[in-house]
């Protein structure tokens, strides 16, 4: 991957979309595991405490009653901001 500093304006937005792409399908997708967030349910049943996976949605969206539901693409891929990838 090039430089972003040396890449032509008109390139810029293609790579820093690549760029994105490729950190938040690296660092973002959600991994159950029972070291991290499986733990047993009243059931007896190994269910994930961030409730992954996430229904997907289109658009961010507020309920009347105020719950957030953040724009999912992907079942497991966190919520994230991108541009704390720019500027963070």
């Amino acid at each position: 991957m090039a430089n972003l500093e040396s890449i032509p304006s008109e390139a810029y937005e293609q790579e820093l979309q690549q760029l994105e792409t490729k950190v938040s399908h690296t660092k973002q997708l959600h991994k159950c595991a029972p070291s991290t967030c499986l733990r047993l349910n009243q059931h007896g049943v190994l269910q994930c405490k961030q409730n992954a996976p996430w229904p997907i949605n289109n658009d961010d969206m507020v309920e009347a009653d105020g719950t957030w539901n953040p724009r999912h693409d992907i079942a497991f891929l966190n919520v994230w901001n991108p541009a704390l990838l720019h500027n963070g």
